[in-house]
């Protein structure tokens, strides 16, 4: 187990298979129990959560504000990864929405028997498999030999790992405007391309946390705030527009500490798109809400 622990970052840092530890009896189920006992050793775990929500404005996952908690990048259930319940690097913090989108995900497929003859008088024989229906269609054909086998994960299919995926300082995703005609209702998000295999992996993060679907609400917000600061500002025109949404990018980015925060994603899609942009501009052209003063039940 102590080599699986200090192989863990080497595996996700080259991206390479991931081994489940073989259990025996409930050891696995003690394992993963070890995150909820809370002995004194594991206060790190506590600590960990605290530094995150004081910490981290938001979601290493999604990009997203809101209250994280801890996810287990490989799942600590007993049938997956016990033994890296409690291990730091596994666990990452995560917000609501992206543990309810990734629930038991993890790198590996999942297991399935490879079926091979049996050398010895081709006689039937069956080995344990952990799927008891491949089990028992093997035992009806008869002649097969059926074996456990961990298949290494598919390449471009995996949850990024805000941990050892290097490439996340940089931005990673982009605003996509499917109709100019309609920026804001139209606007979804999209891979920046790069090498083919972390294409691969950005679109495939977008598409199992369901992040695109929470994009909307991030739009509306900001187009009306943004309109609201050109309005006060007096940015009605394209180039001082520029200027005050690019200001604004740069203070969201330290504030975030990272490019890949969806204010950040939309704050550039004004700046690169220029429907979205007008977009704003037209809305901050509009008269701004009017603030009705009353003093004893009289309206002013």
């Amino acid at each position: 187990m102590n080599s699986q622990y200090l192989q863990y970052a080497l595996d996700f840092s080259i991206c390479a298979r991931y081994k489940l530890l073989k259990t025996q009896g409930d050891n696995g189920e003690k394992l993963s129990k070890l995150y909820d006992l809370k002995p004194k050793c594991f206060s790190y775990i506590a600590k960990i959560r605290r530094d995150a929500n004081n910490k981290l404005s938001v979601c290493p996952y999604c990009g997203l504000p809101g209250k994280l908690t801890l996810d287990h990048y490989l799942p600590r259930a007993p049938s997956f990864f016990p033994q890296f319940s409690s291990l730091s690097s596994n666990l990452v913090p995560a917000c609501h929405g992206c543990q309810s989108a990734k629930g038991t995900f993890h790198p590996l497929p999942s297991r399935r028997p490879a079926l091979k003859l049996n050398r010895q008088n081709r006689s039937r024989v069956i080995q344990d498999t952990p799927l008891k229906v491949a089990l028992k269609r093997a035992a009806q054909r008869g002649n097969i030999l059926a074996r456990k086998q961990i298949c290494a994960p598919s390449k471009g299919k995996r949850i990024l790992h805000p941990y050892f995926d290097r490439f996340l300082t940089a931005p990673i995703w982009k605003l996509v405007i499917e109709d100019p005609s309609r920026p804001v209702e139209s606007a979804s998000l999209g891979a920046i391309r790069s090498t083919s295999l972390q294409t691969k992996l950005v679109a495939f993060h977008i598409r199992k946390l369901r992040i695109a679907d929470r994009l909307p609400k991030v739009v509306e917000g900001l187009v009306v705030l943004m309109s609201s600061q050109l309005r006060k500002s007096g940015a009605l025109n394209p180039v001082d527009a520029l200027i005050e949404i690019s200001r604004m990018l740069d203070s969201t980015q330290e504030r975030d500490r990272t490019p890949n925060s969806l204010d950040c994603v939309v704050l550039r899609g004004m700046v690169y798109h220029p429907a979205l942009l007008n977009a704003v501009l037209a809305r901050a052209a509009l008269p701004g809400p009017t603030k009705a003063l009353r003093s004893q039940g009289v309206a002013f």
